[in-house]
């Protein structure tokens, strides 16, 4: 939301989306890979809510003015959205689908090393392609900007089946890769990608330590499609009260999109198809606790 808003530290701030992109196969890997969803459901889950918003923020570009498309060639403007940030849905759709039929068809250890191998070179060549990506249809240049963070957590889903002197060998080339590029300095790609990188290294690892029982992020987790899709609507709410580049007006337009997907998750179960599904918490009122039965 930092990054779209144009509020200080944006090169920062856009490691977010490294993130969400490394966690989004390694979570499909990690422990999943012999239950791999079906392609109905990744459709239900990413291109469900990709339309619904695809219209929702069409609907607002006609009311301000603006092209239905940014994007002039109309399957390409589809593929991007309406929005800036729509394009990430169908690419992780179409991602996720393709991992889940290789991993079917080649063997562990050559979709590990092709998947390290692959971001290493990616992240050691980003002046090329990050210069070269300006002059491409979008959303061309965003996919080829995703392609190290998808590679990365595919390598990341995997590497647990390897052994650790793999493991050690493909985390030094990646590590490398990224060191060397943060030193080149890339606009949007040298610090979001070694800063998200690092965050989602730290976040993967982090399940193995003893957190405290009560610590429960759950209920907020389970806003953050709903916060991710509205936010560019919140943002253009809050930029006629406190202006854009502002972290006020950041924090404002994320509490109000957590609070409102919070809201409809539980006033408006239907709205669950196109914001995420809510996560079930009933107070038990005998212990004052939340009910064993709906942990899951």
């Amino acid at each position: 939301m930092a990054y779209h808003a144009g509020a200080p530290f944006r090169e920062v701030t856009y490691a977010g989306l490294v993130v969400f992109l490394i966690l989004a196969p390694y979570v499909s890997l990690a422990g999943n890979r012999k239950k791999a969803r079906s392609v109905r459901s990744l459709a239900v889950a990413y291109l469900v809510p990709w339309l619904f918003w695809l219209l929702f923020y069409g609907m607002l570009n006609l009311k301000w003015g603006r092209p239905l498309l940014p994007v002039e060639n109309p399957v390409a403007g589809l593929l991007y959205g309406t929005s800036e940030h729509l394009w990430f849905l169908p690419a992780v759709f179409i991602a996720i689908a393709l991992l889940n039929f290789l991993t079917k068809r080649i063997p562990v250890p050559v979709l590990f090393w092709i998947s390290a191998l692959g971001a290493a070179l990616l992240l050691a060549s980003a002046p090329v392609w990050r210069s070269a990506g300006a002059g491409l249809v979008p959303p061309l240049g965003q996919w080829i900007h995703a392609a190290p963070g998808l590679l990365i957590g595919v390598a990341l889903g995997l590497a647990g089946q390897l052994s650790f002197t793999a493991r050690a060998f493909a985390a030094t080339l990646v590590g490398t890769a990224l060191i060397c590029l943060a030193f080149g300095i890339v606009p949007g790609v040298s610090g979001p990608y070694l800063v998200g990188t690092l965050a989602a290294a730290i976040a993967i690892a982090g399940h193995r330590w003893r957190l405290p029982a009560n610590l429960d992020v759950q209920p907020l987790s389970s806003c953050t499609l709903g916060v991710y899709l509205s936010h560019i609507f919140w943002l253009a709410v809050f930029y006629r009260v406190s202006g854009e580049g502002s972290y006020t007006t950041v924090t404002a337009a994320f509490l109000c999109a957590l609070g409102a997907t919070w809201l409809l998750q539980r006033l408006v179960p239907p709205s669950q198809w196109v914001i995420g599904r809510g996560f079930p918490f009933r107070m038990d009122v005998r212990t004052l606790r939340p009910s064993p039965n709906t942990a899951g």
